[in-house]
């Protein structure tokens, strides 16, 4: 068998304690130089912000998508190829809903004087949700004339789902949002390209805040365990 090291190969190093010791401190006071100088790279689910999974029917540069995605508002996007088919990227946004609370305000008045404001009872939206509300009414609705609604006023609605408990009238409101305006850019700068959405993942700031630090906390409290077991 190979032997890398030769047997009663004898290494000083109780004897050299002090270099090894200042050469540990060197390169730990190196590590902490480069997070204050260089920062880590969070992923989305610490940063906070959205994560589209898209799959074209043929092969696509990423500079292109680069390209698309720039010109469409989002310049500090990250874009992963998936495969060594160039047809799977994960494009990374820090943006998480592409409508505002003023905008969530407007689309609660429409609602109201459409339905009267007798026959809704609750309207909620949190821009950390991403590009979703719900709308809570007294009574029953029609889905399909409620969806009819929305896109003749110009919200561009995916999908609308009832939720809560079969006596309660509530429903989720699912809006295009980033990825849908993504995926229309490109099939538009792309002539005759299809792009299929595989997967959406939205984290709001405040998530990804609480996330982070609870990620910092765990690591420094598992160098703490080590140095105290190392130690004894």
């Amino acid at each position: 068998m190979l032997e890398i090291i030769k047997p009663g190969t004898n290494f000083d190093f109780v004897g050299k304690n002090k270099l090894f010791v200042s050469l540990s401190a060197i390169l730990v006071m190196i590590s902490f130089i480069c997070l204050l100088v260089i920062g880590l790279n969070f992923g989305i689910d610490f940063s906070g912000g959205t994560e589209i999974h898209l799959k074209f029917d043929r092969q696509v540069t990423m500079e292109q998508i680069r390209d698309i995605v720039e010109k469409s508002g989002y310049t500090k996007a990250n874009i992963l190829s998936v495969g060594s088919e160039q047809n799977e990227y994960v494009i990374r946004v820090a943006e998480f809903a592409s409508i505002k609370d003023a905008d969530a305000h407007k689309i609660k008045e429409m609602i109201t004087s459409k339905f009267g404001n007798d026959k809704i009872k609750k309207f909620k939206f949190s821009g950390e949700a991403g590009d979703k509300f719900e709308v809570k009414f007294t009574e029953e609705i029609d889905v399909a004339n409620f969806k009819e609604f929305l896109k003749s006023n110009g919200i561009d609605c995916i999908e609308i789902k009832k939720e809560g408990k079969t006596t309660e009238y509530q429903y989720l409101v699912i809006l295009a949002g980033i990825s849908k305006k993504i995926q229309e850019a490109i099939e538009k700068e792309i002539k005759g390209i299809k792009v299929e959405i595989i997967g959406v993942d939205a984290v709001g700031p405040q998530v990804g805040k609480d996330l982070r630090t609870s990620g910092l906390l765990a690591a420094i409290y598992s160098l703490v365990a080590i140095t105290i077991y190392v130690t004894f």
